[in-house]
């Protein structure tokens, strides 16, 4: 049984925070809580997400503090932890308890501006067809639910205590650069790979194995000493996304973005080097046009680069040729490891695509919009002219016939 005073000395320690963390919860209920809010409940379909959410998260804050301080009060009346640490770790528990809240409450908002009058809905209800392109363009279920947000950079973060919801983050500053929409098919891609795993938890690490069985033992651990892992291979998955459904002209598009971040190019464990994420990417579109083994890729001339891209015969296009700078072959020269388990990487993702459905028949008009906005980008277009936007951004006026997603000339392999 506890000593007494030893619950009385934690009592006074955790007197402050016990009193903050029922203030914050019961301010923050009130705050985005009101009796009219209440009443819409009962009749509004966002309200009853928003009251999901909230449920939830209230649920967890109770369940997740009341367990912290049971355990730092038993941890306590052992003696094995301080006083300090526990004033610590209770703080900890609350910053972590109202950064969550942020994130719920972003949520909210967003789901409350889509519902609303102003600029905020008028963004979000225009980039929603954008959004519902990409939800299928991935593969992901009818049932899952993405609410979109503007945050500090492109990510998606999840509930963990909430199935097929997630708050999808997109920089306010990219609404006028359709070009980086790309990176909304990515990130969707992250829950692509989270479902998969949560359905079969080795396919991944199943995929990886079978690509290093196809080197041999040399390679296969300096593969590993190069980096090479699971995460690698999911990320280059998830760069796939973007590549097989957008014109060869992306390539411009990843390129300037891995340069721009750093974390984005290699320099973590997580994500492969620049080289070899665009290796893959290309790689992908040489496996897709049977060229894949082209030993003279850089000698090709305009006919070839014409001929099996659709989106390069447009007479806008001078230099086609240029892509020849993304030969894999050319950009991880010397290292035959790295070219080689970048190949079979690509042909295994590849492969997989091949096998999909999409659910929905999607919108090749958002598909347009984005590919054509590529395409300009990639020739350093004023941003204006690349961008040539109107609203609702479906009827953007195509820039490039050829890359039309309706047109049946145009042929995914």
């Amino acid at each position: 049984m506890p000593d007494p005073t030893s619950v009385q000395k934690f009592a006074a320690l955790t007197r402050d925070i016990d009193w903050q963390r029922a203030s914050f919860l019961s301010n923050s209920l009130e705050i985005v809580w009101t009796s009219a809010d209440a009443n819409r409940a009962s009749y509004a379909p966002s309200e009853v997400i928003v009251r999901n959410i909230l449920d939830h998260y209230f649920l967890l804050a109770l369940l997740f503090y009341r367990q912290l301080r049971d355990d730092l009060k038993k941890e306590f009346s052992t003696n094995n932890i301080s006083e300090r640490e526990v004033k610590i770790s209770m703080q900890d528990g609350l910053d972590k308890l109202v950064a969550e809240w942020y994130r719920v409450h972003a949520v909210i908002l967003a789901i409350r501006a889509n519902q609303s009058t102003g600029k905020a809905s008028d963004i979000i209800q225009e980039m929603h067809p954008v959004l519902q392109t990409a939800r299928e363009d991935v593969y992901l279920s009818p049932d899952f639910l993405a609410i979109l947000h503007f945050g500090r950079d492109f990510s998606m973060r999840f509930f963990n205590y909430m199935e097929n919801v997630a708050a999808l983050n997109m920089p306010l500053a990219t609404f006028e650069s359709p070009w980086e929409w790309t990176i909304l098919w990515h990130e969707l891609a992250g829950e692509k790979v989270r479902a998969m795993k949560n359905k079969d938890p080795y396919f991944f690490d199943a995929m990886f194995y079978e690509i290093m069985s196809q080197l041999d033992e040399v390679q296969a651990a300096e593969a590993e000493a190069l980096g090479w892992s699971v995460d690698w291979l999911e990320e280059l998955f998830e760069d796939s996304f973007s590549v097989v459904n957008f014109p060869i002209h992306f390539l411009y598009v990843l390129k300037n973005l891995l340069e721009r971040h750093a974390d984005l190019g290699g320099k973590d464990s997580r994500h492969p080097p620049e080289a070899i994420r665009l290796a893959s990417a290309m790689a992908c579109h040489l496996h897709r046009k049977r060229l894949i083994d082209s030993p003279d890729l850089q000698g090709r001339g305009e006919a070839v680069w014409r001929g099996n891209w659709a989106e390069l015969q447009d007479a806008s296009e001078r230099e086609p040729t240029r892509f020849a700078g993304f030969d894999p072959a050319l950009l991880l020269a010397d290292q035959p490891v790295n070219l080689a388990v970048t190949r079979l990487a690509a042909e295994k993702i590849l492969a997989w695509h091949n096998q999909q459905t999409r659910w929905g028949g999607g919108n090749s008009a958002i598909r347009d919009l984005i590919g054509n906005a590529i395409v300009g980008y990639s020739r350093g277009d004023e941003r204006g002219k690349s961008l040539r936007r109107q609203s609702p951004p479906c009827n953007l006026p195509r820039m490039l016939p050829e890359w039309n997603a309706s047109n049946p000339s145009r042929t995914r392999h």
